[in-house]
């Protein structure tokens, strides 16, 4: 995927979810926004299960972000809502306990819930980490993307047969 923007067009609206929502979902979101065509409509945000809302992401995840030329120094934490999840098109976990959690206290919206590198068992916390955890968790992101980006592409077909 690298220097290649993908478009994709019908107003997706994607939502990551981990724990904190200040280092996996964040990375995600920033990372997937990099990759985008300027034209493209899909909508990428992120949240969590346990944020608190309004605190920044983790100096790493914006160290990493800024090397991939996307300032992330603005962005806020959210909490996980009824209403983010109502809006959102495609909903992707880190973990089965992130999916888990969702199923439980969000079952409406069940069909929208995917689990993000599902053959390695979710992606682990890099918080309180090294670099290279945060690195790491990049690097199975970057791996992701294309699988991820198929499906909703797919899905955004099948809807319209």
């Amino acid at each position: 995927m690298r220097n290649q923007k993908k478009k994709i067009k019908n107003n997706k609206n994607i939502l990551f979810v981990c724990t904190g929502n200040t280092c996996r979902s964040p990375l995600a979101e920033g990372l997937l926004r990099s990759l985008l065509d300027e034209n493209s409509e899909l909508m990428v945000h992120s949240a969590g299960i346990f944020a608190s809302s309004g605190s920044p992401a983790s100096s790493e995840v914006i160290s990493l972000l800024k090397e991939k030329g996307v300032d992330f120094s603005h962005f806020r934490s959210s909490l996980v809502s009824g209403s983010l999840l109502q809006e959102a098109s495609h909903i992707f976990c880190f973990t089965p306990d992130h999916l888990s959690f969702l199923e439980t206290y969000y079952p409406a919206f069940q069909e929208k819930y995917h689990l993000i590198a599902e053959a390695s068992g979710g992606i682990v916390d890099p918080y309180g980490g090294r670099r290279i955890d945060y690195q790491r968790v990049l690097k199975i992101l970057e791996e992701s993307f294309p699988h991820l980006l198929r499906l909703i592409d797919e899905e955004n077909l099948s809807s319209k047969l």
